[in-house]
């Protein structure tokens, strides 16, 4: 779950990763706009963000059209390598009541 504008994880807290500081200054987008974005471009990974602000929950949806030079998104995955061997996952749907 991606929340914001108040994530509590530091990933997103700026002078912790300074590649990700560095890519999303590039792009003049925050950081978890950044984390955003290459969650959604991922292969076989979803995300569910939260905001009680529609302004928010607008710049997630607009990192959709966000274009990332190749150099960029292999700096990103060398950087945060997506794995599956942890947390949990499923091939089933499941009806949320």
């Amino acid at each position: 779950m991606l929340t914001y504008p108040r994530c509590k994880n530091p990933w997103y807290e700026k002078g912790n990763y300074p590649i990700i500081d560095k890519i999303s200054s590039k792009y003049g987008i925050t950081n978890v706009q950044l984390a955003a974005k290459w969650l959604i471009d991922q292969e076989n990974v979803y995300i569910i963000f939260k905001s009680n602000n529609c302004k928010h929950i607008q710049e997630i949806l607009d990192m959709e059209n966000l274009k990332l030079d190749k150099k960029d998104w292999d700096e990103l995955d060398k950087n945060f390598p997506i794995t599956f061997e942890v947390g949990c996952s499923t091939n089933e749907f499941f009806e949320v009541v």
